[in-house]
């Protein structure tokens, strides 16, 4: 991928708060994955978001979905006007915002405006993220007072990022720090990590 393709934005949001955004995402098949990073474009400043929530479900309350026995590509080809009523949504958590070239991993200012497009970041706004480490702290801090777990918004947001790196190195060394004296707590996300393919540098 070019570090400087910017991708097309996927949905836009419908509820905004300085802690969370809830998005309609438009197309079934682009949903966002759970852990991934988002952008939101604020004007000359960009929000910065982890995918902690997503789901499916009718458009409109009084018509509820029906078993039809069928895969997807048969409801598809068979009764395509079905997916017409099914919605597709997100939450996305905010853990900081870049203006003026300064990245800072606090809320911004003012939530985000009703109906502003969101995106998966690109290539360099990943790194430049990844390459701050301070962004576990947002996580852990305000997380749990939105009802997110840590942990595991913290865990597919690695899972793509080399273990032998300078920034995975620097993430696990802030989230040592922040966790503390709950060796416990630690030792079971490095687990979970290792687990997932990814070995704890030393």
């Amino acid at each position: 991928m070019n570090r400087c393709i910017v991708p097309a934005a996927c949905g836009e949001i419908l509820e905004s708060s300085l802690n969370q955004v809830r998005c309609h995402i438009w197309n079934h098949a682009q949903m966002p994955s759970y852990g991934s990073l988002m952008v939101i474009e604020m004007g000359s400043a960009k929000l910065y978001g982890i995918v902690a929530a997503s789901g499916r479900g009718p458009r409109d309350a009084t018509r509820t979905p029906h078993p039809y026995q069928k895969t997807e590509g048969e409801l598809l080809r068979d009764h395509p006007h079905i997916f017409e009523f099914i919605v597709s949504w997100c939450t996305i958590f905010c853990i900081g915002y870049e203006q003026r070239g300064i990245l800072m991993h606090i809320p911004p200012p003012v939530p985000p405006s009703i109906h502003t497009f969101v995106r998966p970041a690109g290539r360099e706004e990943q790194e430049l993220i990844i390459a701050s480490p301070h962004f576990v702290h947002r996580l852990f801090a305000a997380g749990a007072d939105q009802g997110i777990a840590p942990e595991e918004l913290l865990l597919p947001f690695l899972k793509d990022i080399d273990p032998q790196s300078t920034p995975y190195r620097a993430i696990i060394t802030e989230l040592s720090l922040i966790i503390g004296s709950d060796y416990r707590r630690f030792k079971i996300i490095i687990n979970r990590l290792t687990a997932s393919n990814h070995t704890h540098p030393a």
